[in-house]
């Protein structure tokens, strides 16, 4: 949705909603905001980039902060010659199960994701995951794998954000 500026498609139940409560107005102001977005994304390789990116669901909307950046993985011992990857870390709170961080790693056909928590999550959820993950790579032609790492001590990449560089992301 990012890199094709369509805001519409990516949040349309949300969209239809507000429309519904004469809320028109800020998803029109959100679709500028997203489609400027989509200049932003290309940046120099192994710079972080932060995005705050709307996130609908039944509590309404709410904030999905989205840190990534595009590296060079592996190759020879110059630092050349690697495959281009993008490591993506997306932090969120849901009501249930707290605080979430999800540490991705994407390259050629090759996604594996790291979730974390700060207490363990339930069995069923930890399988219901692990079976949209391999359904999803499945579809996509990837492998990799999920891990699932519950720990009080990981750090949140906007806590540890300095306060002298502020984000060019969205605020919604």
């Amino acid at each position: 949705a990012l890199n094709q500026g369509n805001l519409g498609g990516w949040l349309a139940p949300a969209a239809a909603a507000a429309e519904r409560a004469e809320h028109g107005d800020l998803f029109e102001r959100l679709g500028r905001e997203f489609a400027g977005l989509n200049r932003s994304i290309d940046t120099p390789a192994g710079e972080w980039r932060f995005v705050n990116l709307p996130l609908w669901n039944e509590q309404g909307l709410r904030e999905l902060r989205c840190f990534f950046r595009h590296q060079d993985h592996g190759g020879g011992k110059d630092g050349k010659g690697g495959d281009k990857a993008t490591r993506f870390v997306l932090e969120l709170e849901l009501e249930r199960h707290g605080e979430l961080q999800l540490d991705g790693l994407v390259r050629a056909r090759r996604f594996d994701l790291l979730l974390r928590s700060r207490r363990p999550l339930p069995a069923l959820v930890r399988g219901d995951l692990m079976a949209l993950f391999e359904e999803a790579n499945a579809i996509a032609g990837y492998n990799g794998q999920l891990v699932f790492q519950a720990s009080s001590d990981w750090l949140q990449l906007l806590a540890a954000q300095s306060a002298d560089r502020p984000h060019d992301g969205l605020n919604v």
